[in-house]
């Protein structure tokens, strides 16, 4: 890859394997610069954006569910990048306006 090369992955890793397959992916094609960025919201506010997108498939059991999993699932991965990864993680307030995450993000990552 170039070095002016970008690659922003939302949603990914959702489980401690493929955080650790990406840290060895991304050390062996020698990737530097790397940031993983969890935008943090309370599992309340969470069920209510979900709520509010009006999807069909966002019920209040489904929504469940998805947060349920996170708890069980995501969760180590965060843990991980705070913990063992050598990538740190960089934790951005996501209940404020989405002008002050956009600013947070920035501030962390390319300070």
């Amino acid at each position: 890859m170039k070095e002016e090369t970008s690659l922003v992955i939302d949603g990914f890793p959702r489980n401690l394997t493929e955080a650790e397959i990406i840290d060895e992916a991304i050390a062996f094609y020698g990737l530097k610069n790397v940031y993983p960025v969890f935008i943090e919201t309370n599992r309340e506010d969470s069920r209510k954006r979900l709520l509010d997108r009006g999807r069909a498939d966002d019920t209040e059991i489904a929504i469940k569910r998805r947060l349920d999993y996170f708890d069980q699932y995501v969760q180590p991965v965060i843990d991980y990048y705070e913990k063992e990864s050598k990538y740190k993680l960089a934790r951005i307030n996501g209940e404020q306006s989405v002008e002050n995450v956009h600013r947070e993000i920035l501030e962390k990552v390319f300070k």
